[in-house]
């Protein structure tokens, strides 16, 4: 702790230590403000900020949205209505799914870099403290709870920070879990199984309020409207597919004529900016153990489902949504109880996700696949249903025992 001031180190003011300000970091803090807790976020990046992401809000999301009194403002920003959902095979076969299959109202297709930002504007505006740029590099603990947080700015300067209770929402990084699992975190060394890239594109021939899904051998990718005229181009490759000579803009080409479809769709568009890109290592709810009883997972840093799926958003406003009533009416004695259960929910969706996974990744399995799901629409309804479903009533019930 030498070189860090403290915050709070006599007397503990916060209720609640929020790390991360994404989604589920944002919506999270904004339940608790308003049950009266006090609640401090704190985030690496400073907002507005790209975010690698399918940029997809599906449709279960939107009653969260406006639960949070956010959802006008998102389509006053130019969010885009997308009616359906197109699955196309490397040879061009296709399966469409309707949005109206999980809700009354269509998806939507907005940047992340907007909708976070108004997320954590709400949060700013209802008096919820917010630092950003700032970075967790350590946890001081006692017995089986964490006292303290230390963050590191960008500038270089330490603080300690302490709170009754911490929440990880940092994604896939989960950087809590990781100096919960050991003294001196390390960072992930081994080369990733997938990698993931990103752009803004404009001049795409995309279907007018679609997304379109394009298998191709070892991997996929996702394209939908967003504001401002532009697509978000999203996918994930088998690592060994990249030929490291290539680069990765031409070895993203290359992949993409695989599909026709996607030949087509992008055969004159244009990168808006930079591509950005992120190793993918696992799926699913990570094997690291816990112990700290004053700590809860939320959004991906809890499980991490396959894009294709269109659920991370819609997990990270469940997720904390479901975490502020677990408060509420439990009285928080050890919100890890709440992480362990999420466990029991996310156990089902992340098996189908594996599943489906095996036909992403594999250009023949997902020409049958698609085949297959196109001759029965029960079939196609059930495993859609199955990865997208918001899950409510399972989560009341179990919160409340």
């Amino acid at each position: 702790m030498q070189g860090a001031k403290s915050i709070n180190s006599d007397l503990v003011d916060y209720d609640y230590l929020i790390a991360g300000g994404g989604p589920a970091g944002s919506s999270l803090a904004l339940r608790l403000n308003e049950s009266g807790f006090k609640v401090i976020i704190i985030e690496k990046q400073k907002f507005p900020r790209e975010k690698l992401c399918g940029e997809f809000v599906t449709p279960e999301c939107l009653q969260y949205l406006e639960d949070l009194d956010v959802l006008d403002e998102i389509k006053k920003a130019g969010a885009v209505r997308i009616e359906e959902t197109c699955f196309y095979s490397p040879k061009g076969r296709k399966l469409t799914i309707p949005s109206k299959w999980f809700g009354a109202s269509p998806a939507l297709g907005i940047s992340r870099s907007l909708l976070d930002q108004i997320l954590l504007n709400k949060a700013k505006s209802g008096g919820i403290e917010v630092l950003e740029n700032a970075r967790l590099v350590g946890l001081a603990r006692e017995d089986r709870k964490i006292k303290s947080a230390i963050v590191k700015f960008s500038t270089g300067e330490k603080i300690e920070i302490a709170a009754r209770n911490f929440i990880d929402a940092t994604g896939r990084s989960r950087a809590v879990a990781r100096y919960l699992a050991s003294k001196t975190c390390k960072k992930n060394t081994s080369a990733a199984r997938w990698v993931a890239f990103k752009n803004h594109l404009s001049n795409t021939r995309c279907e007018a309020n679609t997304c379109e899904i394009y298998f191709f051998n070892g991997g996929y990718a996702g394209l939908s409207h967003i504001e401002n005229g532009m697509a978000n181009l999203c996918l994930i490759i088998d690592s060994k597919r990249l030929n490291p000579a290539l680069g990765p803009v031409t070895a993203i080409r290359a992949l993409m004529k695989e599909n026709s479809r996607a030949k087509f769709t992008l055969g004159e568009s244009a990168a808006c900016k930079e591509w950005i890109g992120s190793g993918v290592y696992s799926y699913g709810q990570p094997d690291t153990r816990l112990s700290a009883e004053n700590v809860a997972f939320i959004g991906d840093a809890a499980s991490f489902a396959d894009p294709f799926t269109g659920s991370g958003l819609l997990f990270a406003l469940e997720t904390s949504d479901s975490l502020a009533r677990f408060v509420r009416e439990n009285k928080t004695t050890a919100i890890e109880n709440f992480s362990i259960t999420t466990g029991e929910i996310t156990k089902i969706r992340s098996r189908i996700c594996c599943l489906l996974r095996h036909f992403a990744f594999d250009a023949k399995r997902a020409e049958a696949a698609i085949f297959i799901a196109g001759i029965s629409k029960r079939l196609c309804r059930s495993l859609a249903s199955a990865t997208r479903k918001s899950g409510k009533s399972r989560y009341d019930k179990i919160y409340s025992r």
